[in-house]
């Protein structure tokens, strides 16, 4: 069995990984005339580059593990359309997104968001600065956790009510923060738009950690400066890095992060770990884990 990384290990991530199957030749390669040369006989893949010509020289290959979680522009036509098992590495950014999403809302609801961008003489000197800012915090204790998925199911805990994809503008309706975590698909392109946002709070906190294109960005511009919505952290933009002129950077009511919800210094040790756990699999023939539905995006 031949597995090909297109990703730079060390020597210890090496023998790590190796370890998972001894009996397995390791390739390492990030170039892509040698990822060229060296898929030809590969059984799995790490990419690295890849696309239909790649997958074209690669005839004995069977599967191909992202070490990333959304797959928007990886997942080519002739991908999809071949018998490659996909996997990805969805789970390995949980924590640190959990964090991220609950960091940008506790910054609006406890006013940090107006805190950053005053001065010491806005703050506190000029009169009724700190009234200003006092009168807006909010606790995130007690909120109901409301999800929309697209397969709802019965709540198991983690959310108080789930709703089908045709309860998205009931759902808005109810929520104080809408924090946006989906996979860009064709389906969820432009999912929160004119329409979503007009159902939304005017005193209501979007939040988004997945992709900037899930989000009509005219259509928050528009709902932010005419007060139909509260505020937005954005860690993802349509454009990114978000053009130096675009009106989001200098809204009082926008806090915006360079897309790093998932970095943390832990990401590294939970791709690889995952890795090593489907090429234990994928060598035992046993399931492999966050097999890909190739036709609907995740």
């Amino acid at each position: 069995m031949k597995v090909l990384i297109g990703n730079h290990l060390s020597d210890e991530e090496r023998a790590d990984v190796q370890s998972a199957v001894p009996g397995a030749r390791i390739c390492l390669t990030t170039e892509r005339a040698a990822v060229l040369r060296e898929i030809a006989d590969a059984e799995a893949y790490v990419p690295g580059p890849f696309d239909a010509e790649l997958l074209a020289a690669a005839p004995a290959l069977r599967w191909v593990h992202y070490m990333w979680a959304g797959l928007d522009g990886a997942l080519f036509p002739e991908l999809v359309e071949s018998g490659v098992t996909v996997t990805n590495s969805a789970g390995v950014f949980a924590v640190p997104m959990a964090e991220h999403a609950l960091a940008l809302m506790l910054a609006f609801a406890r006013g940090l968001h107006l805190c950053a961008r005053r001065s010491p003489e806005r703050l506190w000197h000029a009169e009724g600065a700190r009234h200003a800012v006092a009168s807006t915090v909010t606790e995130l204790n007690g909120l109901r956790v409301i999800a929309v998925r697209s397969r709802p199911r019965t709540p198991d805990g983690c959310a108080d009510t789930i709703y089908g994809p045709d309860g998205l503008w009931d759902a808005l309706a109810q929520c104080d923060y809408v924090l946006i975590s989906c996979a860009l698909t064709p389906a969820t392109r432009g999912l929160i738009g004119a329409d979503e946002l007009a159902h939304v709070k005017a005193s209501a906190v979007l939040v988004n950690v997945a992709r900037g294109a899930i989000v009509d960005e005219a259509a928050l511009i528009a709902a932010l400066k005419s007060g139909k919505l509260g505020g937005a952290g954005l860690d993802v933009t349509a454009q990114e890095p978000l053009p130096a002129d675009s009106p989001l950077w200098t809204m009082e009511n926008v806090v915006i992060s360079p897309h790093v919800s998932g970095s943390s210094p832990r990401t590294r040790e939970r791709q690889l770990a995952l890795v090593r756990e489907n090429l234990r699999r994928w060598a035992a023939g046993e399931p492999l884990l966050n097999i890909v539905n190739k036709h609907a995006g995740y």
